[in-house]
This record gives structure tokens, sequence and C-alpha cells, in this order.
């Protein structure tokens, strides 16, 4: 009678794997808190401090995993599941930030050093001043 309380788990647990690893950026430092999911199911995972990530319970078959953080590109790996749990170390690639990203949003008389750009950036919310502040300095 235990035999047939105990099979169904035994069962489930050799039908299913688990892809695990670890996420670094191009310093080779650990990211934490990348978004990892399975695309097309509801498989997902958040990297923990030192990088790591496990989405359990897939049956055999090819995956899309996809990683997604902000400040960094997307990636997305294809895995195929055989019988066995893959293990699948990645480096995700910082986003490059353009200098140009101003001159769509900021009129040509203020980017040449008219008299309205220190009421402009008074307008400007702390963070995008922090963050256009390089390009004024350079322009």
């Amino acid at each position: 009678m235990v035999f047939f309380v105990f099979c169904p788990a035994v069962l489930f647990a050799q039908n299913h794997f688990y892809v695990k690893g670890n996420v670094r950026d191009e310093k080779s430092e650990p990211v934490y808190g990348v978004q990892v999911f399975v695309n097309g199911t509801s498989k997902s995972a958040v990297t923990d401090s030192a990088g790591n990530f496990r989405l359990s319970a897939l049956p055999p078959g090819n995956y899309e995993v996809v990683f997604h953080i902000l400040g960094y590109k997307t990636l997305d790996h294809w895995v195929t599941i055989e019988q066995k749990d893959v293990i699948l170390n990645t480096t995700l690639e910082y986003m490059k930030r353009s200098p140009t990203c101003c001159r769509t949003t900021i009129p040509q008389n203020i980017r040449q050093g008219h008299r309205n750009k220190d009421r402009l950036l008074q307008t400007f919310n702390q963070h995008n001043f922090h963050r256009h502040r390089a390009w004024w300095r350079n322009h």
C-alpha cells in the first residue's frame, strides 16, 4: 500500500527536470534581480545576490529561456531538456547609451547655449538631469 502512495511522486520527479545557472555581467560580476522565464509558459525565477536562478518542473522538450533586467540587453537562449537537468550560465551586456538621446528632445537653440538653458535644466527632474549631465558638459 505504501508503494502506491509514493509511486506518483517518483514518476513526477523522473519526468520533470530543471534549468539552473548563473547570470553575470561583462565584468564577471553577478547580476541580482534578473527576471528569468521560459517563454510561452508560466515558469519564471529571479536571480539571487550571487546571480543564481532555478526553473523547476520542466518536462523534456525545447524551451526559450529569456533573461531580462533594466540596463542590460534582453537575452534569450534555446535549451533542450532530454532526461537530465540543464545548467545554463550566461553573461548579460550593458545597454549602450547614446549622447544623441537629448538632441531629439531639446530644441537646437537651447543645445547651442541659449540663455534659457539654465531654466530648461531646472525643469528637468533630478533623474533626467543626472542622466544627461555628462552630455551637457561635453556640448
